[in-house]
Formats: structure tokens, C-alpha cells, sequence
């Protein structure tokens, strides 16, 4: 009998040896590939016949299957917000000087300007030299039923541009009126 029982044993350790250098051969040659199914028999909380085709499993074993790589999972919630990078450098912009002027000459706005009406219907716009290296052109906005009937734009005196502009009413009459402008460098 103990002959019988150290027969089984060495046969027992040689099966396992076969089927795990199997299994290890199987997974190897299955990662290669990277996308293999493996397949095998599940009896009481233990596999036999693991390999990458499908086995014939006993009536009281289950078959069953995996795969590497398994179904992708949900989307994981938004990380934090990151830190506010540094400020960038200042563009090539142009300098721009935005205004407003009363019908009486007087500004409403004019940072770096100065305003005045001449006479009836014409202003007159004095931008300093530090602001604009060279005449800015000016695009003055009526407000109201006139429009514009003059613009000039002229070199000051002490290191200023000076720029007239004058309005109408519709039938040629000149006109006070408040009005908005925009001047920018040419």
C-alpha cells in the first residue's frame, strides 16, 4: 500500500507540475499578445484546465472565463483646480484714450486730456505728448440728431496734440452737442 500511495503521490506532483508550467506558458504567451481570454474549470474554490481555449468541464465544475484586460470604469469625479499661472507680458497694444465731452465743452471723461468748446459746435481736444507719440487719430460718436462736420488733427504747443472736431444738425447749422470719442495711436 505505501508503495501505491508515494505512486500517486509522484504522479500527483508531476500533473501539477505540467499544468502549472501549462498555465505559466499560457499567461506569458497571452501577455504578449496583450488581449487573450483565458478559460477554466471551477470546482469547490479551485481551477483546473486554465489555458486560452475554451475547456470540457465535468458536470460538477463550472466553466468560466476572463479576459486581461477588463471593461473600462466610470469616469473618476474632477480633480482640484490648479494654481493661477503667472501673468503673461503686455501685448503690442496701441495706447488708446476713451472720453466723453458735455455740450458745453466741459469732460465728462478725458484721462490725460483736456477739453473746451471753441464755439458753436466746435470742440477742441488736447491730448498730452506722454500718452501718444504722435498724433492720435480720434473717432469721435454724436449723441443725438448732428453729425460730424470738421475733424482736424494738429501738433500743440509744449509737447501736445491737439485735435478739433465740430458738428451739425441735419440742416448744415453748427451744433453743441455731447458726444463720446475714442482716440487711438496712429
Amino acid at each position: 500500500m505505501k508503495g501505491k500511495t508515494l505512486g500517486r503521490l509522484v504522479l500527483g506532483v508531476t500533473i501539477g507540475a505540467v499544468l502549472s508550467g501549462g498555465l505559466a506558458l499560457g499567461v506569458t504567451e497571452a501577455s504578449a499578445t496583450g488581449s487573450a481570454t483565458y478559460y477554466a474549470c471551477l470546482a469547490s474554490g479551485k481551477l483546473t484546465k486554465v489555458g486560452t481555449t475554451a475547456p470540457t468541464c465535468k458536470a460538477s465544475q463550472t466553466q468560466i472565463s476572463w479576459n486581461q484586460q477588463g471593461p473600462t470604469g466610470p469616469t473618476g469625479p474632477t480633480g482640484p483646480t490648479g494654481a493661477t499661472g503667472p501673468t503673461g507680458p503686455t501685448g503690442p497694444g496701441l495706447p488708446t484714450v476713451a472720453g466723453a465731452v458735455n455740450s458745453d465743452g466741459t469732460a465728462q471723461v478725458c484721462p490725460g486730456c483736456t477739453t473746451s468748446l471753441v464755439t458753436t459746435g466746435e470742440y477742441k481736444i488736447t491730448f498730452n505728448a506722454t500718452d501718444f507719440s504722435a498724433v492720435p487719430v480720434l473717432s469721435p460718436t454724436q449723441i443725438g440728431n448732428v453729425y460730424v462736420s470738421g475733424l482736424t488733427e494738429t501738433s500743440g504747443t509744449a509737447g501736445t496734440w491737439v485735435t478739433t472736431v465740430a458738428f451739425a444738425n441735419q440742416s448744415g447749422t453748427a451744433t453743441n452737442t455731447t458726444f463720446n470719442f475714442v482716440a487711438t495711436q496712429s
